[in-house]
């Protein structure tokens, strides 16, 4: 298996969307006026399988046999992340002379839903399996947090292209749909035996926002790009994307808990009159829990994305490229990334490759593109066992985009 991870697949997609859902700059951009649409999914994690980090994107269910093997884990840290959206878009001239100094104007709309966490080995036990293994013990959940978000953005900016350099702008405008933040400083639970009863120590924020209305929340971000070409065979970019935040309504729902407490269960006076849906030990719990709770307005950042690249052409059919990025919220580490592209023909690409870090460990990838005349198809997906065995392999995802070119 380790052959198959470090000769097959040293490759990857230079427009890659596998854990950097970036594209402010992508290849076909160079191609002239242009406009499309793109959608992905893809989700992450160094224990958890694909099964069940699928389900957090809706493209996949939770099973046994993936909370089994999960479980089995030794991994004293346990990390997710997950994202999936769509995006319309357009690269246009908007006046005669910007094409002469090939300046374009640029239009996007995009939605996604990302989300990112770190648990003990203990919580992903307890949450998966309940406390009755942790019988007699103490279970930890230190340490642990976790973040969504659910939004819209509207941008618009410019790339402008040099002889031997390229720098662009976006400013957008964003609408926030839902979102929570969970910090869990300490979180113990000893369950005794027989379950007699359960002591409780806390201290943890949960902030979340899911309110009726559609819109909950409104913001704004930016992007910046600049690459640089130091001759016909180097050259270097860094990205900044989705640099900005969310002032969240005053429906934002805050939780605060710093507490101990014994839970001995429910005291029934008259078996013969007890009415079981008047009773909730899960409302219980959480009064005693939860020592503040508010709604008011809430000022959240968004995930941004920060990525340096470096570009090596060997060939006219060949680039190899290398990148260093980090998604804020949602990767626990910094993503390591190899980059090969290989143009086989004039209409198609291919590309492959090798990741580490982000929410996971090792991960591969596969891209196509095929071009014919006026339109562009990019195809992508993470290579790796979560397609085939997604209840023991952790990390999959697609990517689809299509780019219409205004002329030939």
């Amino acid at each position: 298996m380790r052959f198959y991870y470090y000769f097959i697949f040293i490759f990857s997609s230079v427009s890659i969307f596998a854990q950097t859902p970036d594209d402010f700059l992508d290849q076909e951009e160079y191609l002239g006026e242009n406009y499309g649409l793109s959608g992905h999914f893809w989700s992450n994690s160094n224990t958890i399988p694909s099964a069940i980090g699928n389900s957090f994107t809706q493209f996949g269910n939770a099973s046994q046999k993936a909370a089994d093997h999960a479980v089995s884990q030794e991994i004293d840290k346990i990390s997710l992340g997950f994202s999936t959206g769509f995006k319309l878009f357009a690269n246009l001239y908007l006046k005669p002379e910007a094409k002469e100094k090939k300046r374009f104007t640029h239009f996007s709309f995009e939605q996604k839903i990302m989300g990112g966490g770190v648990i003990s080995n203990d919580a992903m036990r307890l949450l998966l399996r309940g406390n009755k293994q942790f019988e007699n013990e103490t279970a930890f959940l230190d340490d642990s947090k976790f973040r969504y978000f659910d939004y819209q953005s509207l941008k618009t900016g410019f790339i402008q292209y040099k002889e031997n350099y390229s720098y662009g702008l976006n400013i957008g405008f964003v609408a926030g749909k839902s979102f929570a933040n969970a910090d869990i400083n300490a979180l113990s639970l000893f369950t005794a035996p027989f379950g007699e009863y359960l002591d409780i120590n806390s201290d943890l924020m949960f902030i979340q926002n899911n309110s009726n209305s559609y819109y909950n929340g409104f913001g704004g971000m930016v992007d910046l790009f600049y690459q640089r070409k130091m001759n016909d065979k180097f050259s270097f970019g860094i990205t900044a994307t989705d640099i900005g935040f969310i002032n969240w309504n005053n429906k934002t729902n805050i939780v605060k808990s710093d507490t101990s407490f014994r839970f001995d269960g429910i005291a029934i006076d008259d078996l013969f009159s007890f009415n079981s849906e008047e009773i909730s030990i899960e409302d219980t719990l959480r009064n005693y829990i939860i020592q503040s709770e508010e709604e008011r307005s809430s000022l959240q950042m968004l995930p941004f994305n920060i990525n340096l690249q470096g570009n090596y052409c060997f060939s006219e059919k060949y680039l190899l490229s290398a990148r260093i990025s980090y998604i804020s919220n949602i990767h626990q580490f910094v993503l390591f990334h190899v980059n090969n592209r290989f143009q086989i023909n004039e209409q198609f690409n291919i590309s492959a490759g090798l990741m580490y870090g982000g929410s996971g460990l090792f991960n591969t990838s596969l891209a196509l593109q095929y071009q014919k005349e006026r339109f562009l198809i990019n195809l992508g997906t993470l290579i790796n066992e979560g397609f085939i065995n997604s209840s023991q392999w952790k990390g999959n995802g697609l990517m689809l985009k299509l780019v219409i070119l205004t002329s030939k």
